[in-house]
């Protein structure tokens, strides 16, 4: 999938990668599908991985990305075409749940590089557990309003004004960057 000057710049990353994390460093295993051009994104990932994946892939240099949702969820990582392999997911007491419609719309929203392309395609696999009929219902579902989950703490704070050095700055631009403020 990717050509030679492509697969030398996706080694010459993953070397530097490697050089300064050598106690993460890319497994080989890994480093094989990464100089094909295929990646993986997920929770159960260490952040630098993921911060890696996704640098690779905004670099146009990681042509497929298998993911969870965590993809979908506030970074720019646009596609041009997603694949979303189950509608459901498994929900807090461990049972299914078909996905929330602005989960699916955010997933497959990521069909559509702007700039690059003129349209996006999302495809929706179908499984023995979820068809069509599943779909139209996630996909014609009232869009529930979106709620911030931040919640300051004394902890939190501390370690603002620790980064800050005693000043406040940090913790003033982390709280008027956050969700919470916007929703007032």
């Amino acid at each position: 999938m990717l050509k030679l000057p492509q697969v030398k710049d996706v080694a010459s990353w993953i070397a530097q990668f490697n050089a300064e994390n050598e106690e993460i460093a890319i497994p080989d295993n890994v480093i094989e599908r990464f100089l094909l051009g295929v990646g993986s994104h997920h929770a159960g990932m260490l952040p630098a991985h993921k911060a890696l994946v996704e640098a690779l892939f905004q670099a146009q240099l990681m042509k497929v990305v298998f993911a969870t949702q965590t993809l979908a969820a506030g970074i720019n990582m646009p596609a041009r075409t997603t694949v979303i392999c189950s509608m459901a997911k498994r929900g807090d007491v461990g049972s299914m749940e078909l996905l929330e419609t602005a989960n699916l719309l955010q997933m497959g929203g990521r069909a559509e590089r702007r700039g690059m392309d003129t349209d996006g395609t999302c495809v929706l696999v179908a499984t023995p557990f979820e068809g069509p009929e599943e779909a139209a219902s996630i996909l014609t579902s009232e869009i529930k309003p979106v709620a911030s989950q931040f919640s300051p703490s004394y902890f939190l704070a501390v370690n603002l004004i620790l980064r800050g050095m005693g000043k406040l700055d940090v913790a003033k631009t982390l709280e008027q960057k956050s969700f919470a403020i916007w929703e007032k």
